[in-house]
């Protein structure tokens, strides 16, 4: 065997299978076999079978080895001695031009010379040195640079293995945080389903109650007519007799008769639940829109506020133009959004305000002259005497309330045509419409009313997300 071949097998028999490189506190197993103790480490954490030999696949079910002391010695031996081994077995290098060995190095061209060369005017001002001196520090350079190396390389494979381990622990994490979400969302479930049928069982009780109610009034009602019925037949009796006899009679029938008229049956008063949806709000403030006053559809008579999150009526008529988008007949004005599909959620501070209305426009509405109600989808509140009133413009149907409403919330599903209208303070529905025929864009709509002299005039505020709430709609659904 040559010399080279020699020194090319004991690098081989000093390097680990693992890595290919020389030995790190190499250890043997009971197999016989060598391999650096973090690299046999890393096999055996890897490996589907415990404690196997990466080389020849023996098993060690203890997982049991030892230091290789000599091993290691005649690594730290072999490292040093190698290179002086290759440079005796290479020889001298001669140059070609002048055929003498080349003894020196030239560090400006990067190359061997010998004394000739060196002699000549091109390397005159060259950086030249003895080659064996210039061997030995490019040689700690180099060896200084491969451990470098071989220290990000196992920086590397350290940060390989954590992001195993992360990877291992993101699906783990993954799990648990899918099994946490199917378990609240369960409880969410369980909540709803607890509270409708609560609401079903209290709205079941009004039921019962108001049909107690309606079926004795409805009785009395019945006694009273009888009453009436038999009270004018007695009447019409005493009508009919001479006079002699009428005059007899008349006083006690007309004593009778007032008795029977002052009985007078009075409606039935019906009361009903509210209803008022656990986490309804949470929900609908997903879907919250930031909406805007469009100066361009006011009417000359309101004022908005420089932030177009405002709207008041004023006294007297505003210098804008006269443009086809503005509102000349009635006091409204529209938000700048326009709605043609998805669900749309927004909430408006109405305060102590005895007059208002809000809702849903149609783009194309005429704005001149009294708005049609087939364009508008609106709820109105107003004061009259102590009670307070809300209208549902659509449905031309009108009902109290015990007070007035101090900030109020409206939910559009366009492509379901549903409107829903929502007491904020009292977190209670206040009136659903359904399955409209929604046609072309829809947009926001407000009015503060025409006042009158009981009025109280106060802005319509449309209410601005707060942060907290902003950081919380993503906590049930996602936005859309």
């Amino acid at each position: 065997m040559e010399a080279r071949d020699l020194i090319a097998h004991l690098k081989h028999e000093l390097t680990c299978a693992i890595c290919l490189d020389y030995f790190t506190e190499p250890v043997l197993v009971p197999c016989g076999h060598t391999f650096c103790k973090a690299c046999l480490l890393r096999c055996w954490e890897e490996a589907a079978t415990r404690g196997i030999c990466p080389e020849c696949k023996a098993v060690n079910e203890s997982r049991r080895f030892i230091a290789n002391l000599d091993v290691e010695n005649l690594t730290l031996t072999g490292k040093l001695i190698r290179p002086h081994l290759l440079q005796m077995v290479r020889g001298p290098s001669f140059c070609k031009e002048h055929q003498q060995v080349q003894e020196l190095f030239c560090e400006d061209d990067q190359r061997l010379l010998c004394n000739t060369c060196f002699s000549s005017k091109e390397h005159m001002f060259h950086k030249v040195s003895l080659l064996k001196k210039a061997a030995e520090s490019y040689r700690k350079k180099l060896q200084e640079t491969l451990e470098k190396l071989k220290e990000k390389t196992k920086e590397a494979d350290t940060v390989i293995n954590n992001e195993k381990k992360s990877m291992e622990q993101c699906q783990v994490k993954m799990q648990t945080l899918k099994g946490v979400i199917v378990f609240e969302y369960a409880k969410m479930y369980q909540f709803l389903r607890e509270g409708e049928k609560q609401h079903l069982e209290c709205l079941e009780n009004h039921m019962r109650e108001n049909w107690e109610k309606l079926v004795k009034s409805e009785t009395q009602a019945s006694r009273h007519s009888q009453h009436l019925q038999k009270t004018i037949g007695e009447l019409e009796d005493v009508l009919e007799k001479p006079a002699s006899e009428m005059l007899l009679d008349a006083r006690s029938s007309l004593e009778r008769s007032e008795a029977v008229l002052l009985q007078c049956p009075q409606a039935t008063f019906q009361e009903w639940p509210r209803c008022q949806i656990l986490g309804m709000r949470d929900v609908l403030m997903t879907f919250h829109r930031d909406i805007t006053l469009d100066p361009k559809t006011a009417n000359p008579y309101l004022l908005l506020s420089e932030d177009l999150k405002s709207v008041t009526i004023g006294s007297t008529v505003q210098d804008v133009p006269d443009n086809p988008e503005r509102f000349d007949g009635a006091a409204i004005v529209l938000g700048t959004q326009k709605f043609t599909q998805g669900r749309h959620y927004w909430e408006v501070e109405v305060g102590d305000k005895t007059e208002w209305s809000v809702g849903i426009c149609r783009e194309s509405t005429s704005r001149k002259g009294q708005l049609l109600p087939a364009d508008v989808f609106s709820l109105t509140g107003f004061k009259m005497r102590d009670d307070f009133i809300l209208w549902v413009h659509d449905m031309m149907e009108a009902f109290l309330i015990p007070e007035p409403l101090h900030k109020l919330g409206i939910y559009l599903d366009y492509e379901c045509g549903h409107i829903a209208f929502y007491n904020i303070t009292s977190k209670s529905l206040i009136y659903s419409l359904l399955n409209i025929d929604f046609q072309g864009p829809l947009r926001p709509f407000f009015s503060p009313c025409i006042p009158n002299k009981d009025s109280i005039i106060r802005p319509l505020t449309i209410s601005t997300m707060t942060d907290q709430e902003a950081g919380d709609q993503y906590k049930v659904f996602p936005m859309e």
